[in-house]
């Protein structure tokens, strides 16, 4: 599996490209889309975020999908390819020596559902927690019975209550058939891609 990565203005996008012993069916579900897009904040650039990360939320997009190798947007350090190697036995081509390993920040994040599970959470973790809203966008025509009132209901409440929650608006769910996130990691490829503008 390729991972191409692309930034026009607030928006970057993610492509796929499947290489022919790749699988477009993975469980239950098929992959439905080649492209996953998110609208990020102001001042975002792509290229300032760590090879590592992107090869994170990029193999959390793509790994289901990927038979025998995946093929990252950027180069990314040993370390990193060789615990998706561990993790996933999925072989990597594009592997720089220069690149070091994206060290452990000291400000926890968390992925907001906007559910009663994601406000517990956030009421047990530290003040400073970093919390992101991944925003289901829907794509043009596409159907979807999913509501996001109470979430974003959740979003609203806890700024109001000096907690703040950034949302970040994304198609990844739209990637698969039937909609919904390919892995259970998926919601935190928003969080992983804000990590370098406020996660130190």
């Amino acid at each position: 599996m390729k991972i191409s990565i692309q930034q026009q203005a607030d928006y970057v996008t993610f492509e796929l490209t499947p290489h022919e012993d790749d699988r477009l069916e993975y469980r239950t579900a098929s992959l439905a889309r080649r492209t996953a897009t998110l609208e990020m904040p102001k001042g975002f650039k792509v290229s300032e975020v760590h090879p590592d990360l992107l090869g994170l939320a990029s193999f959390i997009i793509a790994s289901p999908w990927a038979a025998k190798q995946i093929e990252f947007p950027v180069p990314v350090s040993d370390h990193f390819a060789n615990e998706v190697a561990r993790v996933a036995k999925l072989r990597t081509n594009n592997v720089s020596t220069t690149v070091q390993k994206r060290e452990t920040g000291t400000r926890p994040g968390l992925s907001f559902s906007g559910g009663v599970d994601s406000m517990a959470a956030l009421e047990l973790m530290p003040e400073d927690t970093f919390a992101v809203f991944s925003h289901r966008a829907r794509p043009e025509k596409a159907v979807s019975l999913y509501n996001d009132a109470a979430p974003l209901y959740a979003v609203d409440e806890m700024n109001k209550a000096g907690q703040p929650v950034h949302k970040v608006v994304n198609d990844i769910e739209f990637l698969r058939k039937p909609i919904g996130f390919s892995v259970d990691t998926s919601p935190s490829v928003p969080l992983i891609f804000c990590w370098e503008m406020w996660l130190h």
